[in-house]
């Protein structure tokens, strides 16, 4: 049966079913999109590569801190721990020897509070904070006591801000520092 059958039109005899359009590429036609892929592809992991680096550099902060809040505890719970109280100008050290700065100039005190972002605009809580280390690190226990709690609190936030913030330096200014001693 013919459409002209029924509907008494030749025309319609000759309509042609529609034919679809191709499918849509997934891959763009132009060479310069594939370049644009491409460069994209290296951004993603140059980027990813830095991330990587910089977490990985960070991990003796991240560890710090997780020592910090374990003495911070030790002290609060137990009223002035003497033990835990040592730690925190060790724990600093450490971080500063972490960070790259010289062993030499860590061990003997030697202006290592200089590559701190904090510094750079709270000079006297930055020196206030040192005068405190040195106090805690060399004091007789009852000197330790003496301490109050506000105190002990600003210490131990400084501290934390301080690990947080803290530049490390240039690793050729270490290699260069290490090699003239």
């Amino acid at each position: 049966m013919k459409a002209t059958d029924v509907y008494q039109n030749p025309w319609l005899d000759t309509l042609n079913p529609i034919q679809l359009p191709e499918p849509v590429a997934f891959w763009p036609v132009g060479i310069m999109w594939q370049w644009l892929v491409v460069i994209a592809i290296f951004w993603c992991i140059s980027v990813l590569r830095k991330r990587i680096n910089s977490w990985r550099a960070n991990a003796y902060r991240r560890e710090a801190l997780k020592e910090l809040t374990q003495l911070e505890k030790r002290i609060v719970s137990r009223e002035f721990d003497e033990a835990a109280i040592r730690q925190l100008p060790v724990l600093v050290k450490r971080v500063c020897v972490c960070a790259g700065l010289p062993a030499s100039d860590v061990i003997a005190d030697k202006e290592i509070w200089k590559n701190s972002d904090a510094s750079k605009n709270n000079r006297h809580s930055q020196y206030r904070m040192c005068e405190m280390l040195k106090r805690l690190a060399y004091a007789p226990p009852s000197q330790i006591v003496l301490m109050t709690n506000d105190d002990m609190a600003w210490l131990i936030t400084a501290i934390r801000m301080w690990i947080i913030e803290h530049n490390t330096a240039p690793k050729n200014e270490h290699k260069r520092a290490d090699s003239d001693v």
